[in-house]
């Protein structure tokens, strides 16, 4: 049974982030024995991401579309996370390094993507870093 204090800050968070309906109902069947384990050890950073690997993972980034426009990893797909349950073919495609700003929105998808039994890896890493950190980066105009 989920306490007050929860539901209503969850009412709250969905408020926030203007999340859709078919998403509430997703988090909400999440909650309890399936869910992924979020306090797990930390993700890699995007210093990894340039490590070499036998097969390239596809990064997406769930940022919003402004944030998107103004600057991104070359190569990486935009899912913006208010639009990640519709959207979920888009995603297709090997294993998913998902990153956003800060690392709220995309430790979210993450878990999305995970229980929708995709391969995903949380950039455990805030976005500023990353062009320091060697990843191409474009605006798009």
């Amino acid at each position: 049974m989920r306490s007050a204090t929860f539901v209503q800050a969850f009412q709250y968070w969905l408020k926030l982030t203007a999340i859709s309906v078919p998403a509430l109902f997703l988090l909400l069947a999440w909650h309890g024995d399936g869910a992924p384990d979020l306090a797990g050890p930390a993700g890699p950073v995007f210093r990894e991401t340039t490590s070499v690997r036998l097969d390239a993972p596809v990064v997406v980034d769930v940022r919003r579309r402004d944030e998107w426009q103004s600057g991104h990893v070359e190569g990486a797909r935009n899912l913006p996370l208010h639009e990640l349950v519709t959207h979920f073919h888009h995603a297709l495609g090997g294993e998913l390094w998902v990153h956003c700003a800060s690392g709220y929105r995309a430790a979210i998808a993450a878990s999305l993507l995970a229980r929708a039994h995709f391969p995903v890896v949380l950039v455990d890493d805030e976005f500023d870093r990353a062009e320091a950190a060697g990843m191409k980066m474009v605006a798009s105009s």
